[in-house]
């Protein structure tokens, strides 16, 4: 049985948000306003991505899939600062999921290509989030700043 905290991961890729004039934010705990400078960790969303598929459902050991799982979650937390989820965790991540290849089964989708397609097609859905992790990772590591959320 699948639980809801592994489908429909939402990985976001955030950059450093440098206003074009001085923001005002509001501490709510002080009732009073203060200025973001360039110091502040603001961050702006540079792109969004929603798995449909149970990510690590292909991963045939259950030990291997539960701790890559919970290794990439807490790795990516949104609580935590942009500097702790950057780009170089990204990297890390990426080697242990080529590592957990040989654990993984194709599997079928949960998705169907056409409304008219009355089988789903199979898919490697761990082969599959490597690919597009990997796509993300190459695009923005050289973002000053960089980092990524999962929720």
């Amino acid at each position: 049985m699948q639980s809801d905290s592994t489908v429909g991961l939402r990985i976001t890729v955030w950059r450093p948000y440098r206003p074009s004039r001085p923001l005002a934010i509001e501490n709510a705990d002080t009732a009073t306003m203060r200025f973001v400078g360039p110091e502040d960790e603001l961050q702006e969303e540079a792109f969004t991505w929603v798995t449909r598929e149970d990510v690590w459902g292909g991963i045939t050991d259950d030990t291997v899939r539960e701790t890559l799982r919970e290794h990439f979650v807490s790795e990516f937390e949104p609580t935590l600062a942009p500097h702790e989820r950057g780009f170089d965790k990204v990297a890390r991540i990426l080697t242990e999921i080529a590592n957990s290849m040989t654990n993984t089964s194709w599997s079928s989708s949960t998705e169907q290509l056409d409304e008219d397609d009355v089988s789903p097609f199979r898919l490697n859905a761990l082969l599959a989030f490597h690919t597009q992790l990997q796509w993300m990772f190459q695009v923005f590591k050289d973002i000053p700043g960089a980092s990524l959320s999962v929720r």
